[in-house]
């Protein structure tokens, strides 16, 4: 289409600035303060596809019909500031239907900087929504749990951007996911944007939910991975309530899709996410039908097994260890010893089923029923062994998003708690010290710490350790990460060694 009255409005400029040469006015001409765009008083901006015109009749690249005030609006800068004043509040309400019933076009002018500049993203009427998304994948995905992303290697951009174009509701979560994390880190205190995106979120799943006439949506992987970033909204707010609502909502839905282990044989970064979920709320159970209804180990496993017989590992049974636990142990220790960065792994989707191995280990040892009966000393060993783990594994993502703070408090006064009855004289063990010791670890800045150096400094005498070498010696035969496990246990030892020193004095 062309430009209306460009030759007029042209004029108009001139003729409001001819009698001021140097001076421009501060309100600016008469047309563009009734299209309420920003004026320089010399040539008519067409907003949309940054087309100048200047008395020339050019073409506007976007079908929308901007001579009608109230449709127009400022462009975002790709500077990370967010539009949010009336103006443009009005141009979403206005063409939020319009949107939606159309077919994302394809411009002829193509910005070089968009994150998807051929719009193939879902209808939004979300100004900031290519700024908003590639924040998303450039930031945020550096600060969410289970995992790291590395160069080439990132399993959240090759499994799980693919189904955020795919799905209107998936992809304006994300888009509030993005708007939140900007908030946060930037201080604004100006949250309409969010507020906006969250009530569309809600209006779309709820149609979907009530209105979708194939019951699979309602329980589709986009659907579950919508529900599970809302409830990373809430939980990063710190609304309960509503956190609690979303996973019991998930779990529902899970059931529905054979478990979490069902998930997985789907979309297995789908399930990482929202396994995540569950571990930051604390307060819903995993679904029981994935302790029965599991998956086969990856082929990697076999492959790596070997690598082990040469090195003296604990026969966890040996030492109490019920047997289901021991064998979620064997497979953490697998994993500490031979992935322990994203380059360890030769593809992104080696990494993939890496992280998911992981996922379903630790969903497995914290959804297992207690063995013998409570109180007992093997059913103190298993629940230690439990919350070990979650320490072993959550306490390095605190911080990270959605937080596994809650858990891993959770985790320090449990494993405290299943531990006590076992510290009498004469017990010491290999996996006790491990116990120990990364309950420790676990419990850096908090209380507990000084409860687990205590009893620390009391086994490693009756073990006959003397040495920082003798200790990382015999906790390398229970369970080792070398990058993760050394600088901190290494901190821990000498605080042992400090409480040992204070103790002969």
């Amino acid at each position: 289409m062309t430009y209306p009255n460009a030759d007029q409005h042209s004029e108009e400029c001139q003729r409001l600035v001819a009698p001021r040469a140097h001076k421009k006015s501060r309100k600016g001409c008469k047309t563009c303060k009734e299209r309420k765009i920003k004026c320089d008083e010399t040539h008519p901006l067409c907003v949309n596809c940054k087309i100048y015109f200047q008395g020339s009749k050019k073409t506007c690249e976007y079908n929308v019909d901007i001579s009608s005030p109230g449709q127009v609006g400022t462009m975002a800068k790709d500077t990370g500031d967010i539009e949010t004043d009336e103006t443009v509040f009005s141009i979403f309400k206005s063409t939020q239907h319009a949107r939606r019933r159309s077919a994302p076009s394809v411009p002829k002018f193509i910005d070089p900087e968009l994150l998807d500049p051929f719009q193939t993203h879902p209808p939004t009427s979300e100004n900031n929504a290519d700024y908003l998304l590639k924040h998303y994948f450039s930031t945020c995905v550096f600060n969410m749990f289970p995992f790291y992303p590395a160069p080439g290697k990132n399993p959240q951009t090759e499994y799980y951007a693919p189904i955020i174009y795919s799905d209107e509701v998936l992809y304006h979560v994300t888009l509030q996911l993005s708007a939140i994390h900007l908030e946060k880190s930037h201080a604004k205190t100006d949250v309409r944007q969010s507020k906006r995106l969250m009530s569309e979120c809600i209006r779309l799943l709820r149609e979907r939910v009530q209105h979708s006439s194939d019951s699979g949506v309602a329980v589709s992987d986009q659907t579950i991975s919508a529900v599970a970033g809302l409830a990373a909204i809430e939980h990063e707010k710190g609304n309960i309530r509503m956190v609690q609502m979303h996973i019991q909502g998930l779990k529902k839905m899970a059931e529905i899709r054979g478990g979490f282990n069902g998930l997985r044989k789907s979309n297995a970064m789908v399930a990482n996410i929202v396994f995540c979920m569950f571990v930051a709320a604390v307060d819903e159970p995993f679904p029981i039908i994935d302790l029965v209804n599991g998956i086969e180990n990856p082929q990697w496993y076999y492959e790596v097994l070997p690598r082990f017989d040469a090195f003296e590992y604990v026969d966890f049974e040996e030492y109490g260890v019920d047997v289901e636990f021991a064998a979620c142990l064997r497979n953490i220790r697998l994993l500490a010893a031979t992935y322990q960065t994203a380059e360890d792994c030769d593809s992104t989707q080696t990494y993939l089923s890496v992280l998911t191995f992981l996922c379903s280990t630790l969903q497995r040892i914290l959804s297992l029923s207690p063995v013998l009966e409570q109180g007992s000393e093997r059913y103190l060993i298993a629940e230690a062994c439990r919350w070990t783990a979650a320490l072993h594994v959550f306490s390095q993502w605190c911080g990270h998003q959605p937080d596994p703070i809650l858990m891993v408090s959770k985790a320090q006064h449990d494993l405290k708690e299943a531990l006590r009855p076992l510290m009498i004289t004469g017990a010491a063990n290999p996996v006790l010290l491990w116990l120990l010791s990364a309950g420790g670890v676990g419990a850096f800045g908090s209380p507990e710490r000084t409860w687990f150096v205590g009893h620390l400094a009391c086994m490693v005498g009756e073990m006959g350790i003397s040495s920082w070498e003798d200790m990382r010696a015999t906790l390398k035969r229970v369970i080792w990460h070398e990058l993760q496990d050394e600088p901190t246990h290494r901190l821990l030892w000498g605080e042992i060694v400090e409480r040992i020193d204070n103790l002969d004095t």
